[in-house]
């Protein structure tokens, strides 16, 4: 089963881009804690979206100057929740009883984080930045959004399963027919675990070719609270990276926020955007059909019943991460495996 989401509340997750949130309030839902997003004295800020009057969604009002406004009432509250207008009221008007809940929010390299957990207790320390392009000269960088209808794990799973692509991507991915045995690495320590294919040959599918020359290796990586990144690498270093940070919406929608970096070389950066939003985006369509055929499958039989092999080289160890929220009771490990890719 997968653990509950419940256990993930200390941690932070990507809510939006920076540059969505603009003069309107923005409306998401984090470990189905619904929140609104806006600007307050130039920060981000982060409240429940419920005002504490007569529980309407302040992801409806506006946001007047550093204030959100409730379409209700109009009870206006500042990034830290606290009232500070009241239409029609005579005298102060800022009361406990009359404050917003807040939650936990950071702007960071054009990303939104925000922790829903309780906002008088500190929460889990922001997730190290692990896109080691992010801003490198020698690569271009692309952001990317998207929501998927699954499970959190079962989406993580998605990214970093090197088996799936031989079906569900075949032709633009990896190639049915075509495999050859391959030797896995799997390493896990305290801040994550990756698996390194050693594949050293050049890739037969359509978007690989057209990316990449000769293949050294393919990893897949997993970070807590929900990261995952793939990095396919030639003999003159990564030829591409991509980086997913999921947030789980509720227990069967994810938001996803990924970058995605190619080396820079004679095609400008625009064209470059242009083809890879048209090629990815039909992987990510059908993988986006994939996992939503999935969970209405599961939902069918009333929940899921999983068996695995050596082949499902990553949701054992996500799971134990998801497992594991204290990095003290984390324990090492290692392994080596063949399959056909």
């Amino acid at each position: 089963m997968n653990p509950p989401l419940d256990s993930l509340r200390p941690h932070w997750f990507v809510a939006c881009t920076a540059a969505e949130v603009r003069a309107r309030p923005l409306a998401r839902t984090i470990l189905g804690v619904p929140i609104v997003l806006f600007r307050s004295a130039g920060k981000i800020a982060a409240l429940i979206d419920r005002c504490p009057h007569r529980n309407a969604a302040l992801s409806q009002g506006r946001v007047t100057g550093d204030l959100i406004e409730c379409p209700y009432h109009g009870w206006s509250f500042d990034g830290g929740g606290a009232c500070r207008r009241i239409p029609g009221m005579v005298g102060a008007c800022e009361h406990p009883h009359q404050t917003a809940e807040t939650a936990h929010a950071i702007e960071r390299e054009g990303l939104v984080w925000v922790c829903v957990g309780k906002s008088e207790t500190a929460p889990e320390t922001l997730p190290v930045s692990r896109h080691v392009a992010l801003g490198d000269a020698r690569f271009d960088t692309f952001l990317w959004a998207a929501t998927a209808r699954c499970a959190l794990v079962d989406g993580i799973e998605n990214l970093l399963d090197a088996c799936h692509p031989h079906f569900a991507h075949a032709g633009l991915v990896r190639r049915t027919q075509k495999r050859r045995t391959v030797d896995v690495t799997v390493r896990r320590d305290a801040d994550g675990v990756e698996a390194i294919y050693h594949e050293n040959a050049r890739p037969d599918g359509l978007i690989p070719r057209l990316l990449e020359g000769q293949r050294l290796t393919s990893v897949g990586r997993f970070f807590l609270p929900a990261t995952a990144q793939l990095e396919y690498t030639g003999a003159d270093g990564p030829r591409f990276l991509l980086t997913s940070m999921f947030t789980p919406c509720d227990e069967r929608t994810v938001l996803i926020h990924s970058c995605i970096s190619t080396p820079r070389k004679l095609a400008p950066a625009w064209l470059k955007k242009t083809i890879l939003r048209a090629i990815f985006g039909r992987v990510l369509r059908q993988d986006q059909d994939v996992l939503r055929r999935q969970q209405e499958n599961i939902d069918r039989f009333g929940g899921p019943k999983f068996t695995s092999t050596p082949l499902d080289v990553m949701r054992p160890h996500i799971l134990y991460f998801l497992s594991h929220p204290d990095r003290a009771t984390r324990t090492d490990h290692a392994a080596t495996l063949q399959m056909e890719l």
